[in-house]
């Protein structure tokens, strides 16, 4: 190759491939752009040497961040916050969004590590669509069963391959986030979801409440027997 189709002297071109391969290795940005460079050695540069290696601790604290992203802070403290709230308003709804935040997290991991840049992961933002996702499903839309636990941990794995696929267009080319568009996609089919054996109870607006109310209430129903009692009970506004 000519020195000219790289456009960049010979001292200032290693300079600076060798400070762009340092920070690859640092994992501060896999997309690496420096000035100068032609195109087609800046997408050399751009391939990182070695995939980042994986902190778990930091995908603990993107676990821990991932509520906080809801409310969009990147703040530990505030996100700690949140969660508590969260969970003196409904232990249940706090258990099955953590769960949710902590799938979505490690398919984020799945996803990232091969790019050798997981900070998205880091910063929870691969765990709040996945947090509402498993909450809005779970124990929120449908009081809770074994029918709607399932039925959330398959849209959280929807939610993430969403994720992911609307990255590539919006985060990576358009520089715009994805909100909670993914979440928002995948939980109207699941809240479209039919069931004739009694497994998902869907909650109607009138009859909502905190999870733990309108989960305790659809099971006690459903335990009454005979039949002609559940009619007489919702005919009485029970």
């Amino acid at each position: 190759m000519e020195e000219g189709a790289i456009g960049i002297g010979n001292g200032t071109m290693l300079d600076s491939l060798q400070d762009g391969f340092n920070s690859t290795r640092n994992g501060s940005n896999s997309d690496i752009l420096l000035d100068g460079l032609s195109p087609s050695t800046k997408r050399i540069c751009s391939i990182p040497l070695e995939d980042q290696e994986i902190d778990w601790g930091m995908v603990g604290k993107g676990i821990a961040l991932s509520m906080g992203q809801v409310y969009g802070i990147n703040h530990m403290e505030g996100s700690i916050v949140i969660n508590l709230g969260v969970f003196l308003a409904s232990p249940l709804n706090f258990l099955v969004s953590n769960i949710g935040a902590t799938l979505g997290t490690l398919m984020g991991v799945a996803f990232l590590s091969s790019s050798g840049n997981l900070q998205e992961v880091y910063d929870g933002v691969w765990g709040y669509n996945s947090l509402l996702a498993m909450s809005s499903v779970s124990c929120v839309f449908f009081a809770f069963s074994g029918g709607s636990f399932l039925l959330s941990v398959v849209n959280v794995g929807a939610t993430g391959v969403v994720q992911y696929a609307m990255r590539t267009n919006m985060t990576l080319q358009n520089k715009i986030p994805v909100f909670t568009m993914p979440k928002n996609l995948c939980t109207l089919m699941m809240l479209a979801t039919t069931d004739t054996k009694g497994r998902l109870h869907r909650m109607l607006p009138e009859h909502m409440s905190y999870p733990e109310k309108q989960s305790y209430t659809w099971h006690m129903q459903g335990d009454l027997v005979p039949s002609e009692d559940k009619d007489h009970q919702v005919e009485n506004g029970v």
